[in-house]
């Protein structure tokens, strides 16, 4: 199980980034900091990380960064 716990303020649809359907994602206005905070409920092993744009006319991301934390 996994829920988006927090994001940025002017984002809509925040939970579409972890829904597998590609017709449905999260907006943000151009020029503010875009954030998302997704919770995993279950002890994982990263051994890689994705990010995918499959919108045609939208900015990609410029840079990610990836916290763990054990609580």
């Amino acid at each position: 199980m996994h829920q988006v716990i927090d994001n940025n303020p002017e984002a809509k649809g925040a939970s579409a980034v972890l829904d597998k359907h590609k017709d449905e994602y999260m907006l943000s206005p151009c020029g503010v900091n875009r954030w998302i905070v997704v919770e995993l409920c279950d002890h994982i092993l990263v051994q890689h990380l994705r990010v995918a744009n499959f919108e045609l006319f939208s900015s990609i991301a410029k840079s990610v960064r990836l916290s763990i934390s054990e609580r």
